[in-house]
């Protein structure tokens, strides 16, 4: 079920001029993300003012920009400055999915100016 969301999801952002950090072989319930000349902090923000909850660091970070690991994975400073990780979990709808993916499609849009 994780691995079918993700794959909506990966499907789904091919459509913006975002880099996918997490590799094909990552686990299934986080997929993390860079939006290309678009500060992730803008998005996350917009984001949380339409309830819906994305990070900006990996599991693993101390809070610290950029995200080291992402980093490690990419070698590019400016992805790893503005990631977005998406998480989900087996509670996870379609429904919620789908939502997600407009909201983030209408506030991509608004900042992609």
């Amino acid at each position: 079920y994780l691995k079918g969301i993700n794959k909506k999801l990966r499907d789904f952002f091919g459509h913006y001029n975002i880099h996918i950090n997490s590799p094909e072989s990552a686990i299934p319930n986080t997929l993390n993300i860079s939006v290309i000349d678009i500060k992730g902090k803008d998005m996350i923000d917009r984001l949380n003012d339409k309830g819906i909850y994305v990070s900006s660091t990996t599991a693993c970070a101390l809070g610290n920009l950029p995200s080291k690991s992402v980093m490690a994975i990419t070698g590019d400073e400016d992805l790893a400055a503005n990631t977005i990780r998406i998480s989900i979990s087996h509670m996870t709808t379609m429904d919620e999915i789908n939502e997600f993916m407009n909201v983030f499609d209408s506030i991509y849009k608004e900042l992609d100016k």
